[in-house]
């Protein structure tokens, strides 16, 4: 959070060099152009936050933090320059198919009123769209100050306690890392927000 706090106004200074400025439009609500660098702020923050996990090589953290590295990537190039929308797709399906190869990260089991184990060709597929679904829901619901960001944070704390609850601990760290890194985003994204965290976020 603090890192990611400090990192905005730093960042926003070079919002135009870097070519991360939200345009106003027709469609849009803001009549100013806005910086568009809370995905650097964050992605920074979280990365620092979970630098001693990586240090220790956990291949489930490092595998998600690739993946993550991947769509932040091709969110940094569309902010810039608009990507297509099949270019945008397939690194989504990079970031994936890098989460589930190096990470070995797949729904195994689903919970209705029992645990119900999954084939793996139901399990994998399913996996695949959870996180698009995920990843494409939290993208489209970037149009109102705080909306996307205030989702993600509380999203985010829940399954921090969950994963408090069942001892796992990658997913606290990954979980309360961004949350914090989210938190630090927000201080700056609330109505009328100063920044937006564009595609990178």
């Amino acid at each position: 959070m603090v890192v990611t706090m400090a990192l905005v106004p730093l960042l926003t200074r070079f919002a135009v060099p870097l070519g991360v400025l939200d345009a106003p439009n027709a469609r849009k609500v803001h009549s100013v152009p806005v910086p568009r660098v809370g995905g650097i702020a964050m992605m920074t923050g979280a990365l620092l936050a979970l630098l001693p996990w990586l240090l220790a090589g956990d291949p489930k953290l490092s595998a998600v933090l690739m993946g993550g590295g991947i769509v932040f990537l091709f969110g940094f190039a569309d902010d810039r320059s608009d990507l297509s929308p099949p270019v945008k797709f397939a690194g989504q399906l990079l970031a994936i198919a890098t989460v589930i190869g190096f990470g070995d990260v797949v729904i195994e089991s689903v919970s209705l009123t029992e645990r119900h184990a999954l084939p793996g060709w139901i399990g994998l597929p399913l996996t695949v769209l959870f996180i698009l679904g995920v990843t494409n829901a939290i993208n489209l619901s970037d149009g109102l100050d705080g909306l996307a960001g205030g989702t993600t944070l509380l999203s985010l704390l829940a399954l921090g306690v969950l994963g408090l609850t069942v001892g796992c601990g990658e997913v606290c760290a990954i979980a309360f890392a961004v949350a914090g890194a989210v938190l630090g985003f927000l201080r700056f994204n609330t109505f009328p927000a100063r920044i937006f965290m564009g595609d990178s976020g």
